[in-house]
């Protein structure tokens, strides 16, 4: 009988920690496509600038070359560090390092242009994120109106 039991504890562990390791490697499979390829996202970038842009085909190379460069940096850099603020100050001065690259390959219509559109994005961003803050906030009640247990002041 003890013999029994002893085999019955460790299939139990066994079956445990296989079912740990499944959960470990799913979860891990499931972050990495979350995570954008840096080759896929840099050519979108490169695709969308030659459009807005009118690159040559010297130029776009050029971009698309740079573009992997950072989106690779910026890959490793999040990868890297757990620290937020950390992450977010070497992703700027990444994009800083970028900015600059790209004024000496765009001239200077273009690079003007370049401007204007990044902060028609950066407009947007930010009336997107103001949106949704907005329908967050619609959807939460005063505690007083949730919580019974909170009393309101009653008018005199």
């Amino acid at each position: 009988m003890t013999m029994f039991k002893t085999l019955i504890s460790a299939t139990k562990a066994m079956v445990s920690v296989v079912a740990l390791v499944l959960a470990f490697t799913l979860n891990a499979s499931a972050q990495d496509r979350n995570v954008p390829n840096a080759d896929n996202a840099a050519q979108k970038m490169a695709d969308n600038m030659k459009a807005e842009l009118s690159l040559t085909d010297a130029q776009y190379n050029k971009v698309l070359d740079l573009n992997k460069n950072f989106t690779a940096k910026a890959a490793e850099a999040r990868k890297s560090s757990t620290d937020k603020k950390q992450t977010a100050q070497a992703v700027k001065a990444l994009n800083e390092e970028r900015e600059a690259s790209l004024k000496t390959i765009l001239n200077e219509d273009q690079y003007k242009k370049y401007v204007a559109k990044k902060e028609e994005r950066k407009k947007a961003a930010v009336a997107r994120m103001s949106d949704r803050s907005k329908i967050n906030m619609d959807n939460v009640k005063p505690k007083s109106e949730t919580d019974p247990a909170v009393k309101t002041p009653q008018k005199q």
